[in-house]
Formats: C-alpha cells, sequence, structure tokens
C-alpha cells in the first residue's frame, strides 16, 4: 500500500454476530484481501473483542451508559469520544494502528501532514 492508496473505516454497531455485524467484517475481510487499507470500528466491551476472530485491525470503543434507543447510546458515543480530545475516530485508529507516512494526522493540537 503507498499512501495515496485508500484508508477505509467501516463502523458497526456491536461486536454480536447480528446481521449488519457478520456482514460489516465479511465485508472489511474481501476489501483486506483486495489490498485495501480496512479497519473496522464498533461499540461494545475492548477486553471482550468481537465474536469471532478477524482478519483486519478493529477498534472497539468502549459503550456509553444504556440508553433508551439505539441511536441515542451511538450518538451519546460519538459525542464523548469528540469531547475527550478532538481526534474523534480517525485518531483512536492512528492511536492504535499508527499513521502512514504523508496522512494527515487529526490529533488534539490540529492537523498536520506527516513526513
Amino acid at each position: 500500500m503507498t499512501p495515496t492508496d485508500p484508508r477505509v473505516a467501516l463502523i458497526t454497531y456491536s461486536t454480536k454476530p447480528r446481521g449488519g455485524v457478520v456482514h460489516t467484517l465479511s465485508l472489511a475481510e474481501a476489501l483486506f484481501d483486495a489490498g485495501v487499507d480496512v479497519h473496522v470500528i464498533t461499540l461494545g466491551d475492548p477486553a471482550v473483542g468481537f465474536y469471532r476472530p478477524t482478519r483486519v485491525p478493529t477498534v472497539i470503543v468502549p459503550s456509553p451508559p444504556k440508553h433508551d434507543r439505539l441511536e441515542d447510546r451511538i450518538f451519546a458515543c460519538i459525542d464523548d469520544r469528540i469531547d475527550d480530545d478532538g481526534g474523534g475516530v480517525a485518531q483512536m485508529i492512528t492511536d492504535q494502528h499508527g499513521p502512514r507516512k504523508g496522512e494527515v494526522d487529526v490529533g488534539p493540537h490540529g492537523g498536520h501532514r506527516l513526513a
């Protein structure tokens, strides 16, 4: 992969074997097999992980407190990540897997291109 190759993040809602999660992991692995730099991001318990091993890098965001509606829970999680450091999901990927040469670092101190 080169610095100009696309970097794809697939976001799903759980680590459990539900339809959307199963399809997201299958798509991620197919993209990975085709040479795409892909990461899967989801809500869940990082200590537990996905329901099965994956062949792609994953970021499991600790779930926020329960809400009556799934949408409220997801939005609360997004708000928490943005409030934490301003970098959000892109920063979590960089933190866990490192930036690539030529990529823009979206860290808490603003964006800058990496040498």
